[in-house]
């Protein structure tokens, strides 16, 4: 519950620093794989887990575990939200909501880095996807389709 807008920083700082139950390595490793699988990363980062640990009921727990109070709460602030929706205080905490979120998501990014190798070809794919969809504001697929072959090929050359 503690992770309304964002549970990915507070999974990491639990599974990886807290509980030491994985290290930075290998949540990296899982968080890679977990985007590239449709639906929040989160949810496949718990699954992942807890099957490893446990099989497929730990997997099940860990996702429910992980989903079922913030699904309860998500239904109260619609339901708020729709009551509320109007009141300029409900709307301003909605937007510090927003803001607390994009920073978790920030901090987020940092901390997995730092399991990253070094190196600076790959900043040059982030910053040329940066320059796509914030400066250029090309939609997201078209930058897909044009960033995916370079960064492909960065890699295959970095592991040879």
């Amino acid at each position: 519950m503690s992770g309304f807008g964002g549970v990915l920083p507070f999974a990491y700082r639990m599974l990886v620093e807290n509980k030491r139950w994985m290290d930075k390595a290998e949540f990296a490793e899982l968080f890679a794989l977990a985007q590239m699988l449709p639906g929040p990363p989160i949810i496949h980062i718990a699954q992942m887990f807890g099957h490893r640990d446990s099989g497929w009921r730990g997997g099940a727990a860990a996702v429910a575990g992980l989903v079922a109070i913030p699904t309860l709460f998500i239904m109260l602030l619609g339901l708020a939200y729709e009551r509320f929706g109007d009141v300029p205080v409900f709307r301003k905490a909605l937007a510090g909501m927003s803001a607390a979120a994009v920073a978790l998501v920030i901090v987020m990014g940092i901390r997995v880095s730092s399991a990253v190798p070094r190196r600076t070809r790959p900043w040059l794919v982030v910053a040329a996807a940066f320059i796509c969809l914030g400066v250029a504001r090309l939609p997201f697929i078209l930058v897909i389709l044009l960033l995916t072959p370079p960064s492909v090929w960065l890699a295959w050359t970095d592991s040879r």
